[in-house]
């Protein structure tokens, strides 16, 4: 599964990491980088709905 929550102007990051976190187990979920070139790591959080099969 991919979220691509590229220039979703209209969400917000805390919002997308919770949904990301019901799907990923652990770990990383989102990088960002500030103008100062500070790197911030966001990892998971909340309720993991478990492993879904995936289809080729």
């Amino acid at each position: 599964m991919i979220f691509d929550l590229r220039n979703n102007l209209g969400g917000s990051l805390k919002e997308a990491v919770r949904v990301s976190s019901m799907f990923i187990s652990n770990g990383k979920i989102v990088s960002t980088k500030g103008n100062g070139g500070e790197e911030e790591f966001v990892f998971r959080e909340g309720k993991y709905f478990g492993d879904f099969p995936l289809f080729n």
